[in-house]
């Protein structure tokens, strides 16, 4: 009856195009810091894989902001959503070079969907 008003809680193009975004913004930001890798590679080993895990968490929170900015209602819902997707993908990539176990798996799934999730927050609130 009021179909044509009921708006979507879940807006897939946008989340598609949060997703891509926050990987064109990883491609960047990995091609600069190949750049300064003499720097970069001088830092201890867990130090490095520190910054990569911070850096894609930012990534993920900003994708959440661009996503609930978009959709103006259930920013965490889209948010997570999208941060879900988005570490699938890294997920994906990541272990075509190397096997990866299942709970560090699911370990970064949950805090991409957390990550996500509270980025989607902040976006519908400011």
């Amino acid at each position: 009856m009021f179909h044509d008003q009921e708006e979507k809680a879940i807006n897939n193009p946008v989340i598609l195009k949060g997703v891509i975004i926050g990987i064109i913004i990883l491609i960047i930001i990995s091609t600069i810091m190949a750049l300064f890798s003499s720097f970069i590679y001088s830092l201890d080993t867990n130090i490095r894989n520190n910054v990569l895990i911070v850096e894609n968490f930012l990534i993920i929170g900003y994708i959440g902001f661009y996503v609930a900015r978009r959709v103006e209602k259930n920013g965490w819902l889209n948010g997570g959503l999208s941060g879900l997707i988005y570490m699938v993908v890294i997920i994906l990539l990541g272990s075509i070079s190397m096997p990866i176990s299942f709970w560090y798996i699911f370990l970064l799934l949950i805090l991409g969907l957390i990550a996500g999730s509270i980025g989607g927050i902040i976006g519908i609130n400011f």
